[in-house]
């Protein structure tokens, strides 16, 4: 009797240890999460400029100065879906990419285990420029506002996979400026010292 009593209460104390390292690795990722999104936001979700009519050297840099220019000064709006969601499968296709994400994209493309869950908006730090508007409905006027009030869209992100050491990231992405005009795309990051940045986007649909 005693000997399986301490076999129940050892099976208890693992299962519970189970939980708790479970609870810490969510915990860590949520972190990894809102870290990432923050430093990336501007960059996945700002217009992208018409192409350059000057692509010598020196026009090419005087370009880009300006683009910087006027990202930074005008005033943009974005509708952000408050929740961080797993693709579907239909969402996942054979791509080509380098090993380190192609281990990345599969261990995404597979798990079973993460859940969607709630974004908090003031989790995202933006540039000063950027408002983020969450409680929003879609109305008449959100084409008008798109085309003259400077709104990009509605912005919606998926819950990211990342490697072991939280050095590699994997997301799907999708901005929709319409009933028939957005895009969906996985989105590859790494982080380098304390700063992520975009190595690869793949686009899977656009309409």
């Amino acid at each position: 009797m005693r000997t399986r009593l301490t076999i129940l209460v050892t099976i208890a104390l693992l299962i519970n240890s189970c939980n708790l390292r479970h609870e810490e690795i969510n915990d860590r990722i949520v972190i990894q999460e809102n870290e990432l999104l923050s430093q990336l936001f501007c960059d996945l979700i700002k217009p992208f400029p018409p192409p350059p009519r000057d692509t010598t050297k020196i026009g090419l840099k005087n370009y880009e100065i300006e683009i910087k220019r006027i990202t930074d000064s005008v005033q943009y709006e974005v509708y952000l879906v408050d929740s961080l969601t797993m693709p579907d499968k239909s969402d996942f296709h054979n791509i080509e990419l380098p090993i380190e994400f192609q281990e990345l994209y599969n261990n995404f493309k597979n798990d079973t285990l993460t859940k969607s869950r709630k974004l908090i908006k003031e989790t995202i730090i933006v540039k000063d420029n950027y408002t983020i508007i969450t409680d929003f409905k879609i109305d008449s006027t959100y084409i008008e506002k798109i085309r003259h009030h400077n709104l990009i869209g509605i912005a919606r992100f998926s819950r990211v996979s990342f490697n072991s050491d939280f050095t590699k990231a994997c997301f799907l992405q999708s901005l929709s400026c319409g009933p028939e005009s957005g895009g969906g795309l996985f989105v590859f990051a790494e982080k380098v010292d304390t700063q992520w940045k975009i190595v690869l986007r793949h686009l899977i649909w656009v309409s």
